[in-house]
């Protein structure tokens, strides 16, 4: 199994004296301001805009969970009852890509990032700098760009002191000791090495670089008012660590102001909806005693790979992790029908990659490239099965001689 996050960044600490990444002082809370000083100026910014926090909320900075070592929580400060109102912060305070794209300095790296897009597929194999950044695009979306906005969004109010988002800046966090995506390949490879997470954290790593030396070389504003790629992980690791996805309920994808403050487990003590003027609102799922931890799922279908790279740890037992299987030919070429074995894959269109889930089995592959009928009709069972023959089908071939 996984070792935990932070069993992980002390053996990397211990054996590389790493140094974390940090929001650079013209950004962080003021220090005169305790940590429950801070939380009560948050709470009392989300109320004067409309917001709502329960009462019989908590927040508390000490460890709540030995086991999952957490330093920062929601607890019930008091017995909170089935199907009681938590929270509510209205969709005025949502940091979302509309919000965000609305400002100059947002706007122009949106417009950097997709005329870069735009310029791919006119890319010579000569073009070394073209070709890698096509490499960044070839893996992204309209929703990574976008996060990329939100991003540079918050390292803005971040750098202005007057912002009047600085209730909540003030209690975003300064350093970011559990995120795989701080540490350098060294520091990775050696803290989980030979594992999915470290293929996956090294791939991030490298695009995220990659994006911020094409902004820093094509964008005045980029230049202006990023000064390091450091600045902008923070700001990067936010939006990934912290974001809820809202659209799913029908809102937008947003990070949430106190809401973000939420820890996760699959068992949650609470739900969370999105109602029809946009505001996100949080409820109790069934009675919570006194002290005990109001949590979220940060996804009840995330691999452990993936909570590990987006949130710095790893879930105990999480029936939801997947693992890539590759069923390679002959990579060496040693072998004489690697040729025709590829033509004969690719022919049958199952020349592809597979998933292996605990939960789904070979049901967590993506759908067959050709497939006559409904894919989304068919039971957890029969996609296994149709899956399953796929895989057969290139060990038959590849193992053929």
């Amino acid at each position: 199994g996984y070792m935990p996050m932070s069993c992980a960044l002390k053996c990397a600490i211990i054996w590389h004296s790493i140094t974390l990444v940090r929001v650079d002082s013209a950004c962080t809370a003021p220090s005169t301001l305790t940590f429950s000083e801070r939380v009560s100026r948050l709470q009392a910014w989300l109320e004067e805009h409309g917001g709502f926090v329960n009462p019989k909320v908590a927040v508390r900075e000490q460890a709540i969970d030995a086991a999952s070592g957490t330093s920062r929580g929601i607890v019930a400060g008091s017995t909170i009852e089935a199907g009681e109102r938590l929270l509510m912060v209205p969709k005025a305070l949502h940091a979302t890509y509309a919000r965000a794209v609305a400002e100059p300095f947002p706007a122009e790296v949106e417009r950097v990032l997709m005329e870069a897009r735009g310029r791919c597929g006119m890319c010579s194999r000569r073009e070394e700098a073209c070709r890698r950044l096509c490499e960044v695009w070839s893996d992204s979306s309209q929703e990574s760009i976008e996060q990329m906005v939100r991003a540079v969004w918050i390292l803005q109010e971040w750098h202005n002191m007057t912002s009047a988002w600085r209730p909540w800046l003030n209690v975003l966090p300064t350093d970011w000791a559990s995120t795989m995506l701080a540490l350098s390949e060294a520091h990775l490879k050696a803290a989980i090495p030979g594992t999915e997470a470290l293929r996956e954290a090294l791939n991030r790593r490298s695009l995220w670089h990659a994006v911020h030396a094409l902004l820093a070389n094509e964008s005045r504003a980029y230049q202006e008012h990023v000064q390091s790629y450091d600045a902008i992980l923070a700001a990067r690791l936010v939006v990934l660590s912290r974001d809820h996805g809202l659209q799913s309920a029908g809102g937008e994808d947003a990070v949430v102001p106190f809401a973000d403050l939420l820890n996760h487990d699959v068992a949650s003590t609470t739900t969370w909806s999105v109602e029809a003027d946009g505001a996100f609102v949080l409820k109790a799922t069934d009675s919570i005693p006194t002290g005990v931890q109001l949590t979220v799922s940060y996804g009840d279908e995330r691999s452990s790979t993936e909570m590990l790279i987006h949130y710095g740890f790893v879930p105990t037992d999480n029936t939801a992790h997947t693992v890539p299987v590759t069923l390679a030919l002959d990579t060496l070429k040693m072998d004489p029908l690697s040729g025709a074995k590829r033509a004969m894959l690719v022919s049958m269109d199952v020349y592809r990659g597979f998933t292996f889930g605990f939960n789904k089995g070979w049901a967590a592959s993506s759908q067959p490239f050709v497939f006559k009928g409904s894919w989304s009709s068919l039971s957890q069972r029969q996609k296994e099965m149709e899956l399953l023959g796929e895989a057969l089908a290139n060990l038959r071939v590849g193992t053929f001689s």
